[in-house]
């Protein structure tokens, strides 16, 4: 597969995996690939059909440190994360539906509920727009 884009069912919604990337030539055939850090994307693509029947295969396995790539801000309420790297919906799901957050795709269906949802959680993403 050259690039494929794919809807991978993930507790009562679907997410869309776009493998990219792949090419085919004269030296042969390189598969269009998806990279994740997210264990809850990692999961849902591991558990679903198109995986168990080999349309989806593992081509590399690199084992991560896990390291905090926020910065907490205490406020007089609380504790706020901040997360200064993330641009886009996207990147702000991703967070959200990993440890420690925990929240389920279908919670975060538009924009707002993201936002709305972040802010229930105490996350701020000051550089999405």
């Amino acid at each position: 597969m050259v690039e494929q884009s794919c809807l991978i069912p993930i507790g009562s919604g679907h997410l869309r995996v776009n493998f990219a990337k792949g090419s085919l030539s004269s030296n042969g055939v390189t598969p269009a690939t998806f990279v994740t850090t997210n264990a809850v994307v990692q999961s849902a693509i591991e558990n679903s059909d198109k995986y168990k029947n080999g349309i989806i295969k593992l081509v590399r396995s690199v084992s991560l440190s896990v390291e905090d790539d926020g910065d907490t801000v205490t406020k007089s309420s609380g504790s706020l994360k901040v997360y200064q790297d993330v641009k886009n919906s996207n990147q702000a799901k991703e967070i959200l539906m990993s440890t420690p957050y925990d929240v389920s795709l279908a919670d975060l269906g538009s924009k707002s509920a993201v936002q709305k949802k972040a802010e229930e959680l105490g996350v701020s993403f000051p550089n999405w727009k």
